[in-house]
């Protein structure tokens, strides 16, 4: 993805009174437009979008997750490991839920697929025109840190190509945030090697 379109997704988020980082990413992405013209869903249509909503929200809202999500502040090493297996043997867990979601056909078919290119706190970044801006929308996306869980999320298009956050657990805004710390803090390793190879130059 350009740095133009990465400020570009700043830009109108700032216009939108929205002040948050949005990192570059790549997350597929399936989403629909719902009936409902407020956040509080008031339409019986989308009444199936809120029940898979809260199945999701239930078998992804673990406790080694959040834990995990506290861990960078935990000095004691052995914690950490001892964290960081638990989360490898809840995700091997997950792999099975994931098989039994799709075997019972519990995820809901979306009219649209695509690909989130930015992802902030509180925003969904697609590249394309896919959305109406004012309209809400139901989606869903795997973050690949937590390649199994799968979170939904309702939103408001802001513009033509990024959603607003406007309904979600707290523990899957943990883990968005969470992520997104992890990706900047990559990216930073990134320049700083890139830095060191350029003056050992």
């Amino acid at each position: 993805m350009s740095s133009d379109l990465l400020h570009d997704f700043i830009r109108t988020t700032q216009e939108c009174g929205i002040q948050t980082r949005i990192i570059e990413c790549r997350i597929p992405v399936d989403f629909t437009m719902i009936h409902s013209q407020t956040n509080t869903l008031e339409s019986s249509d989308d009444i199936k979008f809120l029940q898979e909503y809260e199945t999701l929200s239930a078998m992804g809202h673990d406790l080694i997750a959040q834990a995990m999500h506290f861990a960078s502040k935990e000095k004691s090493t052995s914690l950490i490991l001892v964290l960081e297996l638990l989360v490898d043997l809840q995700q091997r867990l997950s792999k099975i839920e994931s098989h039994i979601l799709q075997e019972k056909n519990i995820l809901l078919p979306l009219e649209v697929q695509g690909v989130l290119y930015g992802l902030g706190h509180g925003v969904l970044c697609v590249k394309e025109s896919a959305f109406i801006k004012g309209r809400f929308y139901y989606a869903r996306f795997c973050l690949p840190n937590f390649s199994q869980r799968v979170i939904g999320v309702f939103a408001c298009a802001i513009a033509e190509n990024i959603l607003q956050i406007v309904r979600i657990h707290s523990h899957n805004t943990q883990a968005i945030d969470s992520f997104i710390v992890s990706m900047e803090m990559e990216q930073l390793r990134q320049r700083q090697l890139q830095q060191r190879i350029k003056n050992d130059d």
